[in-house]
């Protein structure tokens, strides 16, 4: 028996989103508001899981800007900084399952 010809093509992709992607990346989506008027703002966002490890936002919008920011001191390699910088448009982060603090 023989296999249709686009099943090794389907099963190429499916391997290849399968090791490019974080395990059951969950989608999470926001936008950053002022408090007093509700209009978005541009931000620093910071994302950290319960296990210390820092993940990043990109931008939803075409006409949006996330900039990546990762520095540790050589000196001192405790002395770390790990933000996204957004522009007043609404993120997008590609998150495993768990637990995570944004601010």
């Amino acid at each position: 028996m023989t296999s249709p010809p686009f099943a090794h093509a389907l099963f190429a992709v499916a391997a290849a989103l399968l090791t490019s992607s974080p395990a059951f990346a969950v989608p999470v989506t926001g936008e950053i508001v002022d408090a007093a008027n509700g209009q978005p703002v541009a931000a620093r966002l910071y994302i950290r899981d319960g296990a210390g490890e820092w993940f990043f936002a990109t931008s939803r919008a075409g006409q949006g800007a996330a900039i990546r920011y990762e520095k540790i001191n050589r000196v001192n390699p405790r002395s770390e900084e790990h933000h996204t910088t957004l522009s007043a448009h609404p993120f997008l982060a590609e998150l495993p399952a768990g637990d995570y603090t944004f601010t």
